[in-house]
């Protein structure tokens, strides 16, 4: 993975907080929906929601779950789908 890759959270609301994911600045959302990331996710116990703030589209997730974890499956996925 040559390019530089972004994890950005930020909060959502009291529960969730919000992820962007990017590669070289270029939002990774639709691509990561095309290999059906959402989806996924839930197999791993993880459920996502799809949302916009800002312009920016990206991910919700509870605040219950590990952010750590999460992000360590956004890496796994882009590897493993060569996103």
């Amino acid at each position: 993975m040559n390019e530089k890759l972004s994890i950005i959270t930020t909060e959502y609301d009291i529960d969730n907080v919000f992820f962007v994911v990017k590669k070289d600045n270029k939002n990774l959302y639709v691509d990561m929906g095309i290999c059906q990331f959402v989806e996924e996710m839930e197999y791993w116990d993880i459920p996502l929601k799809c949302g916009m703030v800002n312009g920016e589209a990206g991910f919700i997730v509870s605040k219950e779950i590990d952010i750590e974890d999460v992000k360590m499956e956004i890496e796994r996925f882009i590897i493993h789908n060569d996103i």
